[in-house]
């Protein structure tokens, strides 16, 4: 390990796969939903998948919602590389991730909240995506919190 103590890097290894898991989910995600209509989805969510592409919140900002996850996640997994290698910068730069990690779980918020009040329809990547969001920014304000010394 490079200039790491050997407690934060099972910590930033979690945190980097947790981050790899919803960049392939939203890949995945992603890739289904540029599919010709007849093959948009997958098995377990037609019905979902046209639901939410055709509604106004399938879009934020004229953005498609599963790009800002695919940049969310993706930057999230380099962090822990900054970190593992560069400990000085990446202790100076630490709000950028727990940044990040605030702004996409608030975007996940908001996109749950319209598939299950407004659309009234269950999600379950969208679920599973909304807490890895949550679950980094949590670790990302918990490491903040540990190297500010108070």
């Amino acid at each position: 390990m490079v200039g790491l103590p050997s407690a934060d890097f099972p910590s930033l290894l979690i945190a980097s796969l947790l981050a790899i898991a919803g960049l392939a989910i939203s890949l995945f995600s992603l890739y289904h939903l540029r599919l010709p209509a007849h093959h948009s989805c997958p098995i377990w969510l037609r019905g979902i998948c046209e639901t939410l592409i055709h509604s106004r919140y399938y879009r934020l900002l004229g953005i498609p919602n599963l790009y800002p996850a695919v940049g969310f996640f993706f930057l999230l997994s380099l962090f822990p590389i900054l970190c593992f290698f560069h400990p000085p910068l990446c202790i100076s730069t630490m709000w950028l991730p727990a940044g990040f990690a605030l702004i996409g779980t608030l975007f996940a918020l908001y996109a749950q909240w319209a598939l299950l009040f407004v659309l009234r329809r269950e999600c379950k990547i969208c679920l599973l995506l909304t807490s890895l969001s949550i679950i980094q920014l949590v670790f990302w304000l918990e490491k903040i919190l540990r190297s500010r010394p108070f």
